[in-house]
Protein backbone atom coordinates (compact mmCIF):
# COMPACT_ATOMS: atom_id res chain seq x y z
CA UNK A 1 0.00 0.00 0.00
CA UNK A 2 1.41 3.61 -0.78
CA UNK A 3 1.42 6.90 1.02
CA UNK A 4 1.56 10.00 -0.94
CA UNK A 5 4.02 13.01 0.99
CA UNK A 6 2.58 16.12 0.95
CA UNK A 7 5.83 17.70 1.01
CA UNK A 8 8.07 16.00 -1.85
CA UNK A 9 4.75 14.69 -3.69
CA UNK A 10 6.00 10.93 -4.18
CA UNK A 11 4.06 7.86 -3.50
CA UNK A 12 6.35 6.14 -1.08
CA UNK A 13 5.54 3.05 0.79
CA UNK A 14 3.50 3.22 4.15
CA UNK A 15 7.02 2.34 6.23
CA UNK A 16 8.74 5.47 4.99
CA UNK A 17 6.63 7.40 6.92
CA UNK A 18 6.23 8.06 10.94
CA UNK A 19 4.08 6.75 13.04
CA UNK A 20 1.47 9.70 14.55
CA UNK A 21 -0.23 8.80 17.60
CA UNK A 22 -3.58 11.08 18.52
CA UNK A 23 -6.80 10.99 20.84
CA UNK A 24 -10.32 11.33 19.41
CA UNK A 25 -13.01 13.34 21.67
CA UNK A 26 -14.05 10.11 22.94
CA UNK A 27 -10.67 9.52 24.42
CA UNK A 28 -9.83 6.64 21.62
CA UNK A 29 -6.17 5.90 20.80
CA UNK A 30 -5.41 6.31 16.93
CA UNK A 31 -2.11 5.15 15.42
CA UNK A 32 -1.75 6.36 12.15
CA UNK A 33 0.96 7.71 10.02
CA UNK A 34 2.53 11.34 9.12
CA UNK A 35 1.26 13.08 6.21
CA UNK A 36 5.40 13.71 5.49
CA UNK A 37 7.46 10.88 4.91
CA UNK A 38 10.56 10.22 6.67
CA UNK A 39 13.09 11.92 4.55
CA UNK A 40 11.13 14.97 3.99
CA UNK A 41 10.01 14.88 7.70
CA UNK A 42 13.82 15.16 9.08
CA UNK A 43 14.30 17.89 6.69
CA UNK A 44 11.22 19.78 8.48
CA UNK A 45 12.71 19.10 11.41
CA UNK A 46 16.01 19.81 11.20
CA UNK A 47 14.96 23.48 9.51
CA UNK A 48 13.05 24.30 12.60
CA UNK A 49 15.74 23.29 14.58
CA UNK A 50 18.11 25.66 13.01
CA UNK A 51 15.50 28.45 13.46
CA UNK A 52 14.46 27.92 16.25
CA UNK A 53 17.61 27.19 18.04
CA UNK A 54 17.42 27.99 21.78
CA UNK A 55 13.72 27.07 22.00
CA UNK A 56 14.51 23.23 20.59
CA UNK A 57 17.44 23.45 22.82
CA UNK A 58 15.54 24.45 26.10
CA UNK A 59 12.50 21.39 24.78
CA UNK A 60 15.17 19.23 24.70
CA UNK A 61 16.75 19.88 27.79
CA UNK A 62 13.54 19.80 29.81
CA UNK A 63 12.69 16.45 28.34
CA UNK A 64 15.91 15.33 29.43
CA UNK A 65 15.57 17.01 33.26
CA UNK A 66 11.94 15.74 33.32
CA UNK A 67 12.84 12.32 32.16
CA UNK A 68 16.30 11.75 34.57
CA UNK A 69 15.64 13.92 37.48
CA UNK A 70 11.82 14.96 37.36
CA UNK A 71 12.23 18.80 37.09
CA UNK A 72 12.37 21.46 34.02
CA UNK A 73 15.11 23.63 33.11
CA UNK A 74 12.92 26.63 34.76
CA UNK A 75 13.19 24.70 38.11
CA UNK A 76 17.14 24.48 37.92
CA UNK A 77 17.07 27.88 36.96
CA UNK A 78 15.48 28.86 40.64
CA UNK A 79 18.20 26.31 42.05
CA UNK A 80 20.60 28.51 40.63
CA UNK A 81 19.33 31.73 41.74
CA UNK A 82 19.10 30.59 45.22
CA UNK A 83 22.71 29.74 44.32
CA UNK A 84 23.45 33.88 43.52
CA UNK A 85 23.92 32.47 39.49
CA UNK A 86 27.03 30.96 40.86
CA UNK A 87 28.40 27.35 40.68
CA UNK A 88 27.76 25.75 43.98
CA UNK A 89 31.68 24.56 44.42
CA UNK A 90 33.87 27.62 42.26
CA UNK A 91 31.40 30.59 42.72
CA UNK A 92 32.06 31.36 39.43
CA UNK A 93 29.11 32.89 37.18
CA UNK A 94 30.33 31.53 33.80
CA UNK A 95 29.06 27.91 33.12
CA UNK A 96 31.39 27.47 30.51
CA UNK A 97 31.45 24.33 28.27
CA UNK A 98 30.74 23.78 24.77
CA UNK A 99 26.99 24.74 24.76
CA UNK A 100 27.92 27.26 27.86
CA UNK A 101 25.00 25.64 29.72
CA UNK A 102 24.78 24.99 33.81
CA UNK A 103 25.30 21.55 35.02
CA UNK A 104 22.60 20.07 36.95
CA UNK A 105 24.48 17.72 39.93
CA UNK A 106 22.98 14.76 41.20
CA UNK A 107 23.94 11.63 43.73
CA UNK A 108 24.77 9.12 41.55
CA UNK A 109 22.02 6.74 43.39
CA UNK A 110 18.88 5.18 42.18
CA UNK A 111 16.95 8.13 43.61
CA UNK A 112 19.52 11.03 41.75
CA UNK A 113 18.54 13.23 44.17
CA UNK A 114 20.21 17.11 43.27
CA UNK A 115 22.86 18.82 44.82
CA UNK A 116 23.28 21.67 42.97
CA UNK A 117 24.10 23.51 39.85
CA UNK A 118 27.92 23.34 39.00
CA UNK A 119 29.67 24.91 35.95
CA UNK A 120 30.71 22.56 33.20
CA UNK A 121 34.00 22.41 34.70
CA UNK A 122 34.07 21.22 38.58
CA UNK A 123 30.75 19.26 37.38
CA UNK A 124 33.45 17.49 34.69
CA UNK A 125 36.03 17.28 37.61
CA UNK A 126 33.83 15.69 40.01
CA UNK A 127 33.14 13.03 37.94
CA UNK A 128 36.66 12.78 37.24
CA UNK A 129 37.18 11.77 40.78
CA UNK A 130 34.07 9.68 40.38
CA UNK A 131 32.46 11.83 43.43
CA UNK A 132 34.32 9.80 45.82
CA UNK A 133 35.28 11.73 49.09
CA UNK A 134 38.53 9.72 49.73
CA UNK A 135 39.97 10.71 46.33
CA UNK A 136 39.57 13.74 46.76
CA UNK A 137 40.80 14.16 50.20
CA UNK A 138 43.86 12.57 48.85
CA UNK A 139 44.07 15.38 46.00
CA UNK A 140 43.90 18.38 48.43
CA UNK A 141 46.27 16.53 50.21
CA UNK A 142 49.15 16.37 47.14
CA UNK A 143 48.27 20.33 46.41
CA UNK A 144 48.75 21.08 49.86
CA UNK A 145 52.41 19.49 50.20
CA UNK A 146 52.99 22.64 47.41
CA UNK A 147 56.79 23.00 47.45
CA UNK A 148 57.78 19.75 48.89
CA UNK A 149 56.74 18.16 46.05
CA UNK A 150 60.50 19.78 44.69
CA UNK A 151 62.36 16.40 44.40
CA UNK A 152 60.51 15.47 42.06
CA UNK A 153 61.18 19.11 39.62
CA UNK A 154 62.96 18.80 36.40
CA UNK A 155 66.47 20.44 36.13
CA UNK A 156 65.68 23.40 34.21
CA UNK A 157 68.50 24.51 31.11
Amino acid sequence: MLKKCKDCGFEKPFDEFHDQKYKLADGTLVIGKRSYCKVCGNKRSYSWKDKNYEKSLKTCRDFYYRKEYGITSDERDRILTEQDGRCKICGTNNPGGKHDQWCLDHVHDNFKRIRGVLCNRCNRALGLFRDDEKILASAILYLQLGTEGERYRLPVD
